[in-house]
This record gives C-alpha cells, structure tokens and sequence, in this order.
C-alpha cells in the first residue's frame, strides 16, 4: 500500500470546507471552488482529500445519498492510510453507524491510526482491548495504547488507566 504524501496546505482545505461558516453569497461560491479543488485532488487518489470529502458529506454536505458516498471516500482513504479516515471509519464500525457494527474491523481502523499518534485513536483502542469487545481481551495492550492516549492529554485516559490498575509484573 503506499502512503499519500502530505501536503501542508491540505489540512487547511479540510477545516474550510468541514468547519468554515460560509453564510454570504461570495463564501458561498469561495466554498464551491474549495469543494471543486478537493474533489479534484481526490479523483487524483489524494488520500487526504478524500477524507476531506468524506467529511464534508459525512456531515451533512451534498447529495441525499452523502452518507453512503461518505463511507466509502473514507475506505479509500484508510486504504491510503489517512489516520482521520481510519478514526472516523473505525468508529462507524465499533457503533453500527452506516455499515454494519464490526468491533474487529474497528479495532483495526483505530490501530492505524494510534500508530500515527492520533489519541482518540488510542483511547478507543485501548478501551477495546480492555473490554475484549474486538475478540479477546488483552489488557496489556489495551494499557499500552491508553498510556499513549493518556501522555497525550486526552480525555478519560488516564483516569480509565488507572482505574485499570497496575501492569502485572512478570516474576
């Protein structure tokens, strides 16, 4: 599989087009060249542009059929290893939400991603190994993603670390 080169200047199309308010007539248009150019990048097969697209749609943007295209711009863009794509795609599979609930696959999905460092990632990583709810259980693991997550600042890391308790040590 090959890795998309990133490009600095795509993070910006993503929280424009995802995030940017656009209420006057002159946004309006300035969105729909940011939309043209995103989708043009992604018919070239840049990763990040479409998870950029699958955002859009994903929330709301587009066609009454944008959830479905949604899902399937960020396969292609997992596929690519865009870690937002696989986060977002691994948390519809752990919730059932617009594909059927598959914790394995989910598991899976947020690997990718908490390897590329994404806390979220880690987080529900780690959550699931602990609960076992992707196959067998492995709280080692499970402590080891959390751990990540937990350096990283994110939320109910460390406090769902502790409460799972010291590392067994090996005698």
């Amino acid at each position: 599989m090959r890795k998309t080169a990133r490009r600095p200047w795509t993070w910006l199309l993503i929280i424009l087009i995802a995030a940017w308010p656009v209420p006057s007539a002159a946004g309006q248009a300035q969105e729909a060249t940011l939309l043209q150019e995103i989708e043009q990048l992604a018919k070239q097969g840049d990763g990040e542009a479409l998870y950029a697209l699958a955002l859009h749609y994903d929330l709301g943007g587009g066609p009454p059929a944008a959830k479905r295209l949604a899902i399937d711009l960020y396969r292609q863009a997992a596929k690519l290893h865009v870690a937002g794509a696989c986060l977002n795609l691994g948390m519809k599979y752990e919730f059932g939400n617009g594909v059927p609930r598959d914790p394995k696959q989910a598991a899976a999905l947020y690997e990718e991603a908490a390897r590329q460092g994404w806390p979220m990632a880690q987080f529900f990583l780690g959550r699931l190994l602990l609960d076992g709810v992707a196959g067998q259980a492995d709280p080692d693991r499970g402590r080891h993603w959390l751990r990540q997550a937990a350096e990283a600042g994110y939320p109910g890391a460390a406090e769902l670390l502790e409460e799972t308790g010291p590392a067994p040590t090996g005698d």
